[in-house]
């Protein structure tokens, strides 16, 4: 079997993907600190050369030489934690046996494909919900292998134990964006007492999306 490889397409990429890149690590190494314990950059060091390189992006929007020059200083200076951290990445996975695709993925960077052959993603299922303070849920969901990124979606439902809650149809599906980290999914902006569904999509791989999840529905409070 062939070892598995980090993707280091994203120094090459264009700078919203190389934003995306570093957003997805943050949400994602550090959240596993069991199976990436020694990172050789820190969070606040990423984050901050990521602020600084999205700064530099919309100053060189409003045009200038210098400030184009900025831009593609502060993008060497991302990527280069970016190749650290991926490079260590990769010496975790390959070294141990008991890791493989998934636990790469759960790092937010990307694996090198070894297999052109079109495949669909796996459809995610909601592990759990949890009120996380007012008007707000938080989702948790199994990690999909080749995902990039999840979309979550949902819709209001009866509540029969609010009288004025519970003759009321089901409503629309309502998307409440997307996300990177399957381990904590927020949603704000829901009704107290208002029963809810919701339903996740993993996004990315070769065929795009995956279906949605089946639905979990959960009250705000």
């Amino acid at each position: 079997m062939a070892l598995l490889r980090v993707s280091l397409g994203f120094a090459s990429a264009a700078d919203h993907v190389l934003e995306e890149t570093a957003g997805a690590v943050l949400g994602g190494l550090y959240a596993n600190a069991t199976i990436y314990p020694h990172p050789p950059v820190t969070s606040a060091a990423l984050q901050q050369a990521l602020t600084a390189f999205t700064d530099s992006i919309a100053a060189a929007s409003q045009g200038g030489t210098q400030a184009t020059a900025a831009r593609d200083q502060a993008r060497d200076a991302l990527i280069l934690p970016l190749r650290q951290l991926a490079l260590y990445i990769q010496s975790v996975i390959q070294s141990n046996a008991a890791f493989g695709l998934a636990e790469l993925l759960l790092s937010g960077f990307d694996a090198v494909s070894t297999n052109r052959a079109q495949s669909p993603l796996d459809t995610p299922s909601i592990t759990r919900i949890d009120n996380t303070g007012a008007g707000q849920l938080t989702l948790r969901v199994g990690a999909i292998a080749n995902a990039r990124n999840y979309a979550v979606q949902y819709q209001t439902l009866p509540n029969p134990a609010i009288p004025a809650l519970a003759s009321q149809p089901p409503g629309p599906w309502t998307s409440a964006g997307m996300f990177n980290s399957t381990r904590g999914m927020t949603v704000s902006g829901l009704v107290a007492g208002q029963l809810y569904n919701f339903q996740v999509q993993a996004i990315g791989g070769s065929t795009g999306a995956s279906d949605w999840s089946d639905p979990v529905s959960h009250m705000s409070l």
